[in-house]
């Protein structure tokens, strides 16, 4: 049973597809607080700039958020990075078993 699940995981890409979703959540997120921490609150400094210079209605403009992006950006790093050694690790173990089963148990052609 547990060889069928092995087999059934590896042969439709499960863990890769796993690995993917999980970084692309990751990415996402990342994207989203570049665009609302960084990209935005810079838009509407340029855009708002001569508004503030004549009113003081804009003022105060938000500021750039750069602690959350940094946050983002590492937690990002941090999930690639743990993915691919999780990846390595269920790979390699299930490669050294399926060689110790080969070796006690050789094909013969």
């Amino acid at each position: 049973m547990l060889d069928s699940l092995k087999e059934f995981i590896i042969s439709n890409n499960i863990i890769t597809t796993m690995a993917a979703v999980t970084i692309a959540f990751s990415t996402g997120t990342m994207i989203r607080s570049l665009a609302g921490d960084i990209i935005l609150p810079a838009l509407y400094a340029i855009i708002f700039y001569r508004f503030k210079r004549f009113s003081g209605a804009f003022a105060p403009i938000n500021k750039l958020n750069t602690d959350n992006f940094i946050k983002e950006l590492l937690s990002w790093i941090i999930v690639i990075i743990i993915t691919f050694i999780l990846i390595g690790y269920v790979f390699r173990i299930w490669l050294t078993n399926a060689k110790k089963k080969e070796e006690k148990n050789p094909t013969k052609d």
